[in-house]
């Protein structure tokens, strides 16, 4: 089974301080410790960064989607209104996206 990154992070540190508790007793440890140690702290760094960024794309996401809503009755409410100041049956109204009402003819029957 493979090791959860939060795993992993606590396990890096966990040695970083050990190896320096210890580095009498570890010669020519000191690099790399003090490599290990720096990158822990940019992935921890840029965990940070990525969870703030995803919590502000979700609100942004909902902002937007609050937009569309709000777009969606705005228009609603202008087509109503123009059909209502042309009327439901003029061919006029297509301009604007709207379908009019059409009369039906009746066939003759005959």
């Amino acid at each position: 089974m493979r090791e959860s990154k939060d795993h992993r992070l606590i396990d890096w540190g966990d040695l970083v301080d050990a190896a320096r508790e210890n580095q009498a007793k570890l010669p020519g440890t000191a690099s790399l410790v003090c490599s290990l140690a720096g990158t822990r702290s940019q992935i921890l760094t840029l965990s940070s960064r990525r969870d703030s960024l995803m919590a502000a794309s979700q609100e942004l996401t909902q902002q937007v989607n609050r937009a569309f809503a709000e777009a969606a009755d705005v228009a609603s409410r202008l087509r109503n209104t123009i059909k209502g100041v042309l009327g439901i049956h003029t061919e006029e109204l297509l301009r604007y996206g709207i379908k009019p009402v059409r009369r039906h003819t009746r066939t003759k029957r005959g």
